[in-house]
């Protein structure tokens, strides 16, 4: 998708907030993003799993989370 993205000049949604270089950022990542991706649980209609990720970084951001021991 980035490499089509490079290759438009102009794009086709007039809009004042996005612009081709914040497209383009949408698809960087920092290294080591993916490094823990078996460990990603996959959102399925029902499962909650996008909640309880939102939950999770929610309450780590509010200072209200459980350190969980690894056995």
């Amino acid at each position: 998708a980035s490499d089509r993205l490079k290759a438009i000049d102009t794009l086709s949604v007039d809009d004042s907030w996005i612009t081709k270089g914040k497209l383009l950022g949408a698809f960087e990542f920092g290294k080591g993003f993916y490094s823990d991706i078996d460990a990603i649980k996959i959102n399925r209609l029902g499962t909650g799993v996008v909640y309880e990720y939102h939950l999770k970084d929610w309450q780590y951001s509010q200072g209200v989370f459980k350190v969980e021991k690894k056995e």
